[in-house]
């Protein structure tokens, strides 16, 4: 009973708003207070005290290792890794049996990642112990932020960070060993991720099944399986729903953006990961219209001092509709049929710098996938995940597997419908950053994750 209720305290202590700044919380913050504020009066009864998991139950350090950016130099790059100090406690713990390889999502200063003083991420310091077992958890920065922040970060460009959190986790398992952590020999890694980290864990999972990948560093990772939530496995299918939402010709004139500013993060990091190659004949502020320009955002992108909220609030203020006939420029998109040029230059350019990343296809994986998303989400589209299910899910369908949120773990649902009266909430309403919360509980507690 006293670990049950540790473990639901854990869960409860362990999420945060994904996709927005610490400052703008809203009804998912709302809820998420709510739920760690009954939790820990629960557990303050149970014990006669008040609880304080993390300080006891989580360590910290930093790692700072060698990996390679998009041009194949090699770059000195950042993580933060957590694992569990009561090891030989009352749990009974050991060594570390298992590594998790935890991958942010979008983020666009430094104080957002996860070596930033305010991460959005997930809060895995209190997942160290999660489902009884004792973790060590790997947490890249991206190339890009951390100790790299005066670099691009190649946003989408999968194969250059699948490859930097590859070298995260082998950097932190001979950092933790030189700490005397305890690791056993037997350990095995999952590889978790949300929103961009959905897609960052898939393309790790492809990077280590690949032939690109070094036989040793296949044998010291131990992949035992991936989680990927509401994740861009296809940048372009992004892309066409948000040309579909916004298409001027429907009876409301086309919906405006949720979550405009991914636009030129895709289309930056695409120009300085295919200047020599597809993108060498275009520049980045050649893609857009003279109204997105004034918002000053390709600038703000560069200098990393705006959070993802706080762009786009600017774009919002700035302009009065964000379709994406609004923020493309009319020599990449006919303004009167919102669909692309597919003759223009610069779709050929983008296109093919789409196509180089997509994951959903061309790739044969060995061990488990699961895949989560919401059909609600107007910042990750669902047909990310339909692109999954006709190219690699149609393909190894014993291997990759999809877990529906209308069929998502009933426990991990139930436990966020009755901390509050949330009866009225549906999969159908949820949003991207609570679908986040359902996300990790389910890898947490779900009987189809984790086990």
């Amino acid at each position: 009973m006293k670990r049950l209720i540790q473990l639901f305290a854990l869960m409860l202590l362990t999420i945060q708003p994904m996709a927005a700044q610490p400052q703008t919380r809203g009804f998912f913050g709302d809820l998420l207070d709510g739920l760690k504020e009954g939790a820990m009066q629960k557990i303050d009864q149970y014990f006669g005290g008040k609880a304080n998991f993390s300080d006891v139950w989580a360590g910290s350090f930093m790692v700072y290792y060698d990996s390679y950016d998009g041009q194949k130099n090699k770059v000195k790059l950042s993580a933060k890794v957590y694992y569990d100090k009561r090891l030989d406690s009352w749990l009974d713990f050991t060594d570390i049996k298992h590594i998790l390889l935890n991958c942010h999502p979008t983020v666009t200063t430094n104080l957002e990642a996860p070596s930033g003083s305010k991460p959005l991420d997930v809060d895995v310091s209190r997942m160290v112990g999660a489902d009884g077992h004792s973790y060590l958890i790997v947490c890249p920065d991206y190339c890009g932020y951390g100790v790299t922040p005066q670099m691009q970060h190649p946003y989408l460009i999968h194969d250059v960070t699948a490859r930097n959190c590859v070298d995260a986790v082998l950097a932190a398992i001979e950092a933790a060993k030189k700490r005397g952590i305890s690791i056993s020999d037997d350990y095995q890694t999952d590889i978790i991720g949300y929103s961009q980290g959905g897609a960052t864990a898939l393309a790790c999972a492809k990077y280590l099944e690949s032939d690109a990948c070094p036989i040793e560093i296949k044998q010291k990772i131990k992949l035992r399986q991936t989680a990927c939530g509401d994740g861009p496995y296809s940048t372009y299918a992004t892309v066409m729903q948000y040309m579909e939402w916004g298409d001027p010709t429907r009876s409301d004139g086309g919906m405006d953006l949720d979550y405009p500013c991914v636009l030129p993060l895709i289309v930056a990091a695409a120009k300085e990961a295919y200047n020599n190659g597809c993108m060498r004949t275009v520049d980045v502020e050649d893609f857009f219209t003279e109204d997105f320009l004034q918002t000053d955002i390709i600038r703000l992108l560069k200098t990393k001092s705006i959070g993802t909220d706080d762009l786009n609030a600017r774009i919002i203020e700035r302009m009065a509709r964000r379709r994406p006939i609004d923020i493309f420029s009319e020599n990449l998109i006919d303004k009167a049929t919102g669909k692309f040029k597919e003759d223009s230059n610069l779709y050929k350019c983008l296109k093919r710098a789409m196509d180089i990343a997509d994951l959903s296809k061309g790739w044969k994986p060995t061990h488990p996938i699961w895949f989560f998303h919401l059909k609600s989400d107007r910042v990750v589209p669902y047909s990310n995940l339909e692109a999954v299910k006709n190219g690699i899910m149609k393909d190894y369908p014993t291997l990759v597997h999809n877990v529906e949120p209308e069929d998502a773990h009933e426990s991990a649902y139930s436990m966020v419908k009755s901390a509050k009266d949330l009866s009225d909430v549906k999969f159908d309403k949820v949003d991207h950053s609570q679908g986040g919360v359902i996300f990790y509980m389910d890898y947490m507690f779900g009987d189809k994750l984790h086990k």
